[in-house]
């Protein structure tokens, strides 16, 4: 993310964070489904120990990228599977 942040490139970063677990009847991998067709809503899907951990360091890493981000002008975005959030 340091690289991204301190480009040259005065783009818009978007940071799309991990997938929780969300599947029913199983994971993913053995027979697992996702009937959903709208995203969850807040407190909808309870974190596994290793989802908040992994969503942690992902905000906290985004937090730090952002901000050098912002000094070499550009803009960045979170999407964290329940809304968009920009620096802007």
């Amino acid at each position: 993310m340091d690289f991204i942040a301190t480009s040259k490139h005065r783009g818009l970063i978007f940071f799309r964070t991990s997938t929780p677990d969300h599947f029913e009847n199983g994971e993913w991998h053995n027979g697992g489904n996702c009937t959903k067709t709208t995203p969850a809503k807040e407190g909808e899907i309870e974190l596994k120990d290793l989802n908040k951990i992994l969503r942690a360091v992902e905000l906290a890493e985004f937090e730090k990228a952002s901000v050098k981000a912002a000094e070499n002008g550009a803009v960045s975005s979170i999407c964290t599977g329940q809304k968009c959030e920009s620096s802007e």
